[in-house]
């Protein structure tokens, strides 16, 4: 162990970190220690194992140059998750305040950023704005009246030409799409803002934090990246020929200059078990607190609900009964029974609102 606190020291990480990956969701991370004993921040898996840090890695393993700190403390998490579990009917027992409150962690996720210069050749159409006049008639009061109408139009106009451009802190993903907390939480928001929030790393700064590391090399990260920079380009192509609108754009980029930066970013983790034993992740945003959680009912707890409820009709039938056989009367044994069938109409709910609730295709929901 003296040995990986060595190794991870000396490339620049802070003391009592463990290099570990996910056997299930094949995420590496360095985490805090007694941290490998624990589920998997990402899936929720028992499958994390201890790497060697000598393994090769690539530039993976380096520290990252930025950190986002987090604005949202672990009080106020827990209180975000306390509004999750508000509405959340027929909860599992492994989905109590206490125990995701518990399970929380906080984690920090890379994104790349690039600073690149892009020189290119394009051509597009360009609109310009322009007012028509015109009259328009009508009949009404025994008269004829003549009422003025403004209608705007556009000119559209061939341009060609060539640019040269320089981007800074262009954000593009450094984990898979396939990794849930980078589809719903960190990228929407990542952005110039987000960015200028960013500090320096210091393994000082950071402590009692898991880090993920990336799953994707930079140059792998550049394919995503070329759409934003077009819609970049458009928007300065628009204002270089001072035209109200744009269509048709075409252009063949050529990416020199790229520098890329590594920028951590934080996120909230916990999770909890459904019937089935398998875990249901909760993620929160460490700047904004919106937050993304699975919400998958309790089967067991509708079947103890539809048991009482079809107890409690049961009783009412036979009460019912003996009412009829004491006072000679239908009229009780209908009335509680009527009771009786609207309480066994509670069980049948409850089922097939748990069969509605996990069948949904979008289990994750915003809070």
């Amino acid at each position: 162990m003296s040995d990986h606190n060595t190794v991870l020291r000396d490339l620049g990480w802070e003391e009592g970190l463990t290099l570990a990956g996910c056997n299930q969701c094949q995420l590496v991370s360095l985490l805090p220690q007694g941290a490998v004993a624990q589920r998997c921040y990402h899936c929720g898996s028992k499958r994390v194992e201890t790497i060697d840090p000598t393994t090769d890695l690539s530039s993976h393993l380096a520290p990252p140059e930025l950190v986002v700190r987090q604005r949202l403390r672990g009080v106020q998490a827990a209180t975000r998750l306390k509004e999750w579990g508000k509405w959340f009917f027929l909860q599992p027992n492994d989905a109590a305040h206490a125990a995701l409150v518990s399970r929380l962690r906080l984690v920090y996720t890379p994104v790349w950023l690039m600073d690149t210069t892009v020189h290119t050749k394009w051509q597009a159409e360009v609109g310009f704005d322009y007012q028509v006049q015109s009259h328009r008639e009508s009949y009404a009061g025994g008269s004829w009246r003549t009422q003025k109408v403004q209608r705007t139009k556009q000119d559209w106009e061939p341009r060609i030409g060539s640019m040269t451009l320089r981007f800074d802190n262009v954000p593009a993903e450094a984990l898979e799409r396939d990794i849930s907390f980078t589809r719903l939480v960190q990228q929407p928001i990542i952005g110039l803002q987000t960015v200028e929030e960013a500090e320096p790393y210091r393994s000082e700064s950071v402590s009692e934090a898991t880090f993920c590391l990336p799953t994707r090399v930079p140059q792998d990260a550049v394919a995503d990246m070329v759409p934003m920079l077009m819609e970049m380009a458009k928007n300065e192509v628009k204002s270089a020929c001072r035209a109200d609108h744009l269509r048709h754009f075409q252009w063949a980029p050529e990416l020199g200059e790229q520098n890329w930066t590594k920028m951590l970013f934080p996120i909230w983790s916990t999770w909890y078990l459904d019937d089935d034993d398998r875990p249901r992740m909760i993620y929160i945003n460490g700047l904004t607190g919106h937050g993304w959680g699975e919400k998958i009912p309790s089967m067991r707890r509708a079947w103890l609900f539809s048991g009482i409820f079809g107890g409690a009709a049961a009783l009412l039938f036979v009460a019912g009964a003996i009412l009829w056989i004491i006072t000679q009367s239908v009229t009780p044994f209908f009335t509680l029974s009527a009771f009786g069938v609207l309480l066994l109409l509670v069980p049948l709910i409850l089922i097939l609102f748990v069969i509605y609730q996990k069948g949904r295709p979008d289990q994750f929901r915003m809070f």
